[in-house]
């Protein structure tokens, strides 16, 4: 009797304290992209996929789900387990699915990981009466819209910079 015991409290230390292995530790990761294949994002997306891939050690699958808007993958990756293993390649359009009535959640729903890309806006014009007043109006449109983003992207910025500077859980 007396060596059961003493072989149970020397397997004691070894049961129930077992720690997951650090991240990612299973197979794969997935990135969720909002538009078809072939898009400019999901050309994108496969690119960051790769370097992830090789940086991680890991299989990282992009899958796309077009559609509504791009509410048919922002509802997917919404619904699942928020552990790293299901990203979305986000964009604007989770603005405007949630400002339509698309989605009952906007993107303070998700937390943002990391900025891959910044892209500027381009307007062109011809030279005809028609297209220069359009294209004034849109400029006064723009001007308004590019105060608005640079002020988000500042709040954007710091709020990465912190993000940046914390220890990711899977290193802790």
């Amino acid at each position: 009797m007396k060596i059961i015991w003493f072989l149970l409290a020397a397997l004691l230390p070894l049961g129930g304290h077992a720690q997951e292995p650090a991240f990612p530790h299973r197979n794969p990761i997935e990135i969720t992209v909002l538009f078809p294949a072939g898009s400019s994002a999901d050309v994108t997306a496969r690119m960051l996929a790769d370097g992830m891939a090789k940086a991680l050690g890991q299989r990282v699958l992009v899958v796309n789900r077009p559609g509504a808007e791009g509410a048919i993958g922002y509802k997917y990756v919404a619904a699942q387990k928020p552990d790293g293993y299901s990203l979305v390649w986000n964009s604007n359009s989770i603005s405007t699915t949630y400002h339509s009535g698309q989605l009952p959640f906007d993107y303070q729903a998700f937390d943002a990981v990391a900025r891959a890309l910044v892209s500027d806006i381009l307007a062109a014009e011809s030279n005809t009466a028609d297209a220069k007043a359009i294209a004034y109006a849109a400029g006064v449109v723009v001007g308004w819209h590019v105060g608005h983003l640079r002020e988000r992207a500042e709040k954007l910025e710091k709020r990465w910079q912190s993000l940046a500077a914390a220890v990711p859980p899977w290193k802790k």
